[in-house]
């Protein structure tokens, strides 16, 4: 009897033990999952990191993994720079909650808007958090560090790379040495 008791003692505490772990662990579980939401990362950026010839007017849009604590998103947390100048940017800052999608638009700097043709823009992103607490992780794959991504403003006409000077020099050249060949025939 005292192993019949045992088994049943130990098959009811296995019933209501597993029945309440079950619960608890769906209780528990998705509160744990939801509080830590897992590593908060930018998903892409457009442009692109590294990007060449991007119009001046384009806008700067970032996408998160999560959703990004409204709180976090004031223009103090981003820096647009112009790192040929050291010109910085205010811009516009819009959020879509739903596809967890930051807006950066309309750039100004001193009063005159747009950003500078020709430009090498640096973004950086500063102390931006999740819902749930947790710091972007930055560019160095550390989290709370700074996510920094550069671009390549379209440059102006007279910038691209076209013969222009070096095709001036050329003609030059070429004129210099035809002259000098022309007077020495003349000389002789």
């Amino acid at each position: 009897m005292t192993k019949d008791v045992g088994y049943m003692k130990h098959k009811w505490i296995t019933g209501i033990g597993m029945a309440g772990f079950l619960a608890l662990i769906l209780l528990i579980v998705p509160g744990i999952v939801l509080a830590q939401g897992g590593e908060f990362k930018v998903v892409s950026t457009a442009p692109a990191d590294g990007a060449k010839d991007v119009p001046e007017t384009s806008s700067i849009v970032i996408r998160f993994s999560d959703a990004v604590n409204e709180s976090t998103l004031v223009k103090e947390n981003f820096i647009i720079m112009n790192t040929l100048d050291d010109d910085f940017f205010d811009s516009e800052i819009s959020y879509d909650n739903t596809t967890y999608t930051l807006t950066l638009a309309n750039f100004e700097h001193h009063g005159r808007s747009g950003i500078h043709r020709g430009a090498h823009i640096e973004v950086k992103l500063l102390n931006i958090k999740d819902i749930y607490g947790n710091a972007l992780v930055g560019s160095d794959g550390i989290p709370g560090s700074n996510y920094v991504f550069n671009f390549d403003v379209e440059k102006r006409a007279e910038e691209e790379d076209s013969p222009g000077f070096g095709l001036l020099m050329a003609v030059l050249v070429v004129g210099v040495v035809l002259s000098c060949g022309i007077l020495k025939r003349l000389k002789k």
